[in-house]
């Protein structure tokens, strides 16, 4: 097991760590925590300003077909009809945003007691 001791200091925090490596581990973990953030904020960019091009495009398309503004959304081919695709483009895109989001700030460290309940139930099954 892996304790860490935090020290604080008029220039900043020290760590200082038993059980070896334990500093190689917490900074390999930040690094991974600011990648997956990283990550997130480059995807929720890409898809706000994708949704506004591609909200732009199809309704730019959708007027000029439909002789003006939607009498109604729908799949038909009526006069005035907005067909309704880009929801589910951008619905879905919403999703994998969302689920980008919950693994960037939704993962959090497990607590001590966490850890020690799941090894006492590993233990116990063999």
């Amino acid at each position: 097991m892996i304790t860490v001791c935090i020290e604080l200091t008029k220039s900043g925090t020290s760590e200082s760590t038993e059980g070896g490596g334990g500093e190689d581990e917490l900074r390999a973990l930040a690094r991974r925590n600011v990648s997956r953030v990283r990550d997130f904020r480059l995807h929720l960019l890409a898809f706000v300003v994708g949704t506004t091009i591609l909200a732009a495009t199809w309704a730019l398309t959708e007027y000029l077909e439909a002789d003006g503004w939607p009498k109604r959304f729908g799949d038909g081919d009526a006069s005035g009809t907005w067909h309704i695709w880009i929801f589910y483009v951008v619905g879905v895109w919403a999703v994998f945003v969302a689920l980008k989001g919950v693994g960037a700030y939704g993962r959090r460290r497990p607590r001590e007691m966490e850890i020690e309940r799941e090894l006492e139930r590993m233990t116990s099954r063999g």
